[in-house]
C-alpha cells in the first residue's frame, strides 16, 4: 500500500465517521447521549486537581481528567458546528 493510498483510506473513514457522527448529532436521543459524554468526560471544566490542605497539585488525576476531556474534544472534530452548538448550548 503506498502513502497515497493510506492517506486516501484515512481521509474515506474520517469522512464515513463524519457522516455518522453527525446523523448521530441530528437526533434528539443523539444529542443527549454527545451531552451526556461532554458533561462525564468534563469538557468546559477545569481539569486541575489540587489538594485542599496543601494546596499542592494531583498530577496524576490532572492527567486522567484531562485525558478524559480528550475523549469528547476528539470525538467534537467529527461534528458539524451547527449541531455543536445544539448540543452544547442547548437542551432539548
Amino acid at each position: 500500500m503506498t502513502n497515497k493510498d493510506k492517506v486516501d483510506s484515512r481521509e474515506k473513514e474520517r469522512n464515513s465517521l463524519k457522516s455518522s457522527f453527525n446523523a448521530v448529532a441530528k437526533t434528539p436521543d443523539g444529542r443527549a447521549v454527545l451531552r451526556y459524554l461532554m458533561r462525564d468526560c468534563g469538557y468546559n471544566k477545569s481539569a486541575v486537581v489540587q489538594d485542599p490542605t496543601t494546596f499542592e497539585i494531583n498530577t496524576v488525576s490532572t492527567v486522567w481528567n484531562e485525558a478524559k476531556k480528550d475523549v469528547y474534544e476528539r470525538l467534537r472534530n467529527y461534528i458539524d458546528k451547527e449541531e455543536l452548538i445544539k448540543i452544547e448550548f442547548t437542551e432539548d
